[in-house]
């Protein structure tokens, strides 16, 4: 059961190896939806957490009494890729979508980049609109894996 208090402050604050097992929980909360429309899990609930919080910088959105979001950053050829970004179901709607979107944005600022990429999968519409609607914009299609298709968006940080 899920022990939800909307009045109780969230921070936002860089992931800890121990947090792997909520933010795993988080994501696969947040993407389950999808996986009719994908016809397979979206790749980010494939992934190994105690891996990913090692190996990338991720910050997660916690209230004291569990993980409600998690955003994901990955230094690429190209440029720092928002690799993941979710917030569980039960907290949407509230903003925190848009604070880990702007956190990553900073992040990507204090390590000097001025661009910051994000993709997501074809499949996921209303996020489509989601990073349209702050600022970024479309820059490629790429099918990936043979089984991904992407759309990678960018955004200039001013």
């Amino acid at each position: 059961m899920v022990v939800m208090d909307r009045h109780r402050p969230v921070v936002l604050r860089p992931a800890r190896r121990q947090d792997a097992a909520a933010i795993s929980r988080c994501v696969l909360r947040a993407y389950q939806h999808f996986v009719p429309r994908m016809g397979r899990p979206p790749a980010p609930m494939t992934d190994d957490y105690n891996q990913v919080v090692l190996r990338n910088t991720v910050w997660v959105a916690d209230d004291g009494l569990g993980i409600q979001g998690v955003v994901e950053l990955e230094e690429t050829d190209f440029g720092l890729l928002t690799k993941n970004m979710a917030v569980d179901p039960d907290f949407q709607k509230q903003g925190l979508g848009r604070r880990l979107l702007k956190q990553a944005e900073q992040l990507a600022r204090d390590a000097g980049h001025d661009m910051l990429y994000i993709y997501i999968s074809e499949a996921m519409v209303e996020n489509l609109v989601f990073y349209l609607d702050h600022g970024y914009e479309e820059c490629e299609r790429r099918l990936e894996q043979g089984v991904y298709r992407r759309i990678y968006l960018r955004k200039a940080l001013l």
